[in-house]
Order: C-alpha cells, then sequence, then structure tokens
C-alpha cells in the first residue's frame, strides 16, 4: 500500500503562509500611506472634483513663487537652469502680477494647490494683439497621468474664447505628447501646427480658434 503523498499539505500550507504575508503587507503599506497623507498632506485618492481656476492677487505672489521653484526644477531637466547662491532658482514672477496684459491663475483641487496657469495677451512670436498665448503651465507631480491636467488646460482655455497659441519645446517629450492631445481635443482637429526656431530653441507651435468650434 502506497503511503499517503503530502504534497497536497505542504501546498496548502504554502499557499495559506504567503496569503498571510500578503495580507499584512498590504495593511502594512496602507498604514504607511495613511501615515504620510497625515503628517504631509499628500492624498493618493482619485480627486472628488474637478480642478478650478483662482485668479492669483499680488498678496499671493510669494506663493507663485514657491510654485514656480518646482516648476523649474521640472524645467531644468530639459534645458540648463542654474540656481542662484541661496539655492533657489529664482526666477521673476511679478510681471504676471504686474502686466495688464497677463493673467495669472492658480489650478485648484478640492481647494488645495494644484498648480498654476499664465497666460499672456499677445502672441509671443510675431507680436499679434489678438491672439492668446499659454505661457507658462504646471500640475504638481503627484497629481498627474490622472487627466487633471487636461481639464485644468480646458478651463483656461474656456476663460479667453477666440486665438489662442502654445508654444512647446520639441526636446520636452512629455510636454509635446500633452498639449498635442488637449489641442486637438479643445480644437477638434481644426488647429495646425509648426516647428519653428526662436532664440536658439526649436519650437512646435499649436494655433487654434476656441470661438470658432461649433
Amino acid at each position: 500500500m502506497r503511503a499517503p503523498s503530502l504534497s497536497f499539505t505542504f501546498t496548502s500550507n504554502t499557499m495559506l503562509t504567503m496569503l498571510t504575508m500578503l495580507t499584512m503587507l498590504t495593511m502594512l503599506t496602507t498604514a504607511v500611506r495613511h501615515h504620510r497623507d497625515s503628517t504631509t498632506g499628500y492624498n493618493s485618492s482619485p480627486m472628488t472634483q474637478p480642478p478650478k481656476l483662482e485668479k492669483i492677487t499680488p498678496s499671493q505672489q510669494a506663493t507663485l513663487a514657491n510654485l514656480f521653484e518646482l516648476y523649474a526644477y521640472d524645467f531644468s531637466s530639459t534645458m540648463p537652469i542654474e540656481v542662484g547662491p541661496d539655492g533657489r532658482f529664482g526666477q521673476d514672477t511679478s510681471a504676471w502680477l504686474q502686466d495688464p496684459n497677463r493673467e495669472a491663475y492658480f489650478i485648484r483641487v478640492d481647494g488645495k494647490l494644484a498648480g498654476f496657469a499664465l497666460l499672456r495677451r499677445g502672441s509671443h512670436l510675431d507680436a499679434d494683439p489678438d491672439v492668446m498665448d499659454v505661457g507658462e503651465f504646471f500640475v504638481l507631480r503627484y497629481l498627474r497621468r490622472r487627466g487633471l491636467g487636461k481639464l485644468a488646460a480646458r478651463a483656461v482655455f474656456a476663460l479667453r474664447p477666440g486665438r489662442w497659441e502654445v508654444r512647446v519645446r520639441v526636446q520636452n517629450e512629455n510636454a509635446l505628447a500633452f498639449w498635442s492631445d488637449v489641442v486637438n481635443e479643445v480644437a477638434a482637429g481644426h488647429q495646425r501646427s509648426e516647428q519653428l526656431h526662436k532664440a536658439d530653441v526649436l519650437w512646435q507651435v499649436f494655433y487654434f480658434d476656441n470661438a470658432a468650434q461649433p
């Protein structure tokens, strides 16, 4: 008579041990995430409200300057931007709040800061005064790839129906893919684009008129 096989008992015990370990790992990961969220304000859960635009006032210039440090850091991966002796990029953002032809907005999600949009009336390429130009656009890293940026960009374009110009450095592949998708959605295929050299930079420029869309 053949001795009973122990393989089933061994396999069952192994699976039970693995399931127990996975459960404990999941509980630990959840606890760490909750602790991080409570101490840093980071929220990895899906946004519950669409992003909103808030006009930036002169009294909020310091907040804009702080966010611009993060924006400049991101940009430094595709172009050389040096920090100053104080360790900051120190980009001057005052003109965005003082020039009557410029507009500055915070992007907020569920009431929290999520980025900014800086707009300029007048083409940056040929000085056409009837064109709105997207000067700078920034969304915090942990909120990217969730559709938030596209929703915020669409809200920006809805502010000023008319002719728009969006400039993207060709070497910035992520930004180029993002704006190509956004403009195609907003303009419903009725846009044009071209590559231009200006100040030793190769730009991909998108043109469209959202006032002309049905």
